[in-house]
């Protein structure tokens, strides 16, 4: 069922059915988001509910690095029942960010402010399945633990000095990390075992 309108229409890839979902304000710049890339994943993680959280790489791009994008970890809750379709600029719905990570101040840091959260992947199979592998552009591609959603923890990094990490791809075990240099390395990550 098409909850914003009560008809009942059947999903296809074509003409796909809205159900959950809308926008976020982001909380390094509240006034300019732009979600690049997303994941729903449809199990439980640190709590919330199968399919409950979305994880979003909002790229946007400012003077310094700790202002720049970041992976956000946004709740879907509420926003089953059309909420975002009937958003007005008077009454505007939102959904809830209850966790991001972003490069500044991590180990690795490179001395450039082009810190975007950019194009990631789940690590499927690694470790307990809470891995993302990320791209933050001249920061290199980062491991992030997504294991509690609201305080992500970066447990790995390769970060190349000079270099501008475009896009990770997981497969068997390994990490293909494509740079805008048009060079591509690949990473074996073991995950660190937890205490």
């Amino acid at each position: 069922m098409f909850r914003v309108t009560g008809a009942t229409r059947a999903a296809t890839p074509a003409d796909p059915v809205p159900y959950a979902g809308g926008a976020y304000v982001s909380p390094n710049d509240p006034h300019d988001t732009f979600a690049h890339d997303s994941w729903r994943p449809l199990r439980t993680i640190g709590g919330f509910p199968a399919g409950g959280l979305i994880f979003v790489a909002d790229e946007d791009f400012a003077g310094a690095c700790q202002d720049n994008g970041q992976l956000l970890v946004l709740s879907l809750a509420g926003s089953y029942e059309g909420e975002s379709w009937a958003s007005t600029p008077a009454r505007p719905f939102r959904l809830t960010v209850v966790g991001s990570w972003g490069p500044a101040g991590s180990p690795g840091h490179q001395p450039s402010a082009t810190c975007s959260a950019h194009w990631f992947q789940p690590m499927t199979g690694v470790g307990d399945g809470t891995i993302l592998v990320e791209a933050f552009y001249a920061q290199g591609t980062r491991f992030i633990d997504v294991a509690d959603p609201r305080h992500p923890v970066q447990v790995g990094y390769f970060a190349p000095l000079g270099a501008m990490a475009a896009a990770p791809a997981f497969r068997d075990g390994l990490v293909y990390a494509a740079e805008y240099s048009g060079g591509v390395d690949v990473l074996r990550f073991t995950p660190p075992r937890r205490g």
